[in-house]
């Protein structure tokens, strides 16, 4: 009893000692991002122009991109966290670190992990919607629907919800009035791409649909099964060599081996980087949005 007490008690001390040295970290700078927060600024310019439906869509224009500011800024502030526990940790043994990672980092972690694909998704939702009320202001003859609209009652009731290509296709021809809108799009397929998936070891898709990496110590999935195409060994008559030729028959595999862990400090690393492509689509948006309102009537 008296020996659990004591391994309480040092275990509380460990977090004291770890929890006082992280905030020491933070206060004394060389954390990335260092970019600082983004501002607030764009509320004034929003409501000098005439919106849609009696000037009431400039509300939902202001308070998505309000959100999409608040989401980049709680991704610099956990990347900030991130970096200052990995300094921190860094030094405790395996058992310790596997302790502090659950205490501390874990959650920070796996949030930042799954910014990327929100964002991009969260950019084409915003830029969207925010676009279309600003073509249903300077274009005489453009309807108020986008593609993918229910057109009927039971489709209502029974949505067909589009992939991320076609919401992205569909953004493409909505900001392809403006020149501003080839830059951005550029930038948002930057975000969440394929080499950023593989640096990630898949890391967002795997834990959303079924057993993802760990973090920092650990394999998962030691073994896999899979449903491939059978193949056979042949001899090739051209130079009397054997090598495998597909049969055309399905069989089921079972592969031994793992998912290894993500090493936390370059999963920061690529997580930092998508962070920082992600400020660049969000000033292309706000270019965008600029170049939309310089041809809105003004406000009466």
């Amino acid at each position: 009893m008296e020996e659990a007490k004591k391994g309480v008690a040092d275990y509380q001390q460990l977090l004291r000692t770890v929890f006082d040295a992280y905030l020491e970290q933070l206060n004394t700078g060389g954390l990335e991002p260092s970019e600082g927060y983004l501002p607030f600024d764009f509320e004034e310019k929003i409501d000098t122009r005439q919106w849609p439906c009696f000037g009431v869509t400039n509300r939902m224009v202001k308070g998505e991109l309000q959100e999409l500011t608040n989401d980049l800024n709680l991704w610099y502030q956990a990347l900030r966290r991130w970096h200052a526990w990995n300094k921190v940790i860094q030094p405790y043994n395996r058992d310790e670190v596997l302790e502090l990672q659950r205490e501390f980092l874990e959650s920070l972690v796996f949030y930042c992990l799954f910014q990327p694909a929100s964002s991009r998704d969260r950019f084409t939702f915003v830029v969207t919607n925010a676009m279309h009320q600003v073509r249903l202001m300077v274009e005489d003859g453009y309807q108020d629907y986008l593609k993918g609209d229910p057109k009927t009652p039971d489709k209502i009731r029974k949505p067909n919800h589009m992939s991320r290509r076609k919401k992205e296709n569909r953004l493409v021809n909505l900001i392809s009035i403006w020149p501003e809108g080839t830059e951005f799009m550029a930038l948002l397929r930057t975000i969440d791409d394929e080499v950023y998936k593989k640096e990630t070891s898949n890391y967002r898709n795997l834990h959303s649909h079924i057993i993802g990496p760990r973090l920092g110590l650990g394999y998962t999935r030691l073994v896999t099964r899979c449903v491939t195409e059978g193949t056979t060994m042949a001899g090739n008559p051209d130079n009397g060599t054997y090598g495998p030729i597909a049969t055309g028959k399905i069989t089921t595999a079972y592969s031994v081996g793992g998912t290894p862990p993500l090493d936390l400090e370059k999963a920061h690393i690529a997580n930092l980087e998508q962070y920082r492509r992600a400020r660049k689509c969000y000033a292309s948006y706000r270019k965008l949005l600029a170049a939309g309102l310089s041809s809105m009537p003004l406000a009466k």
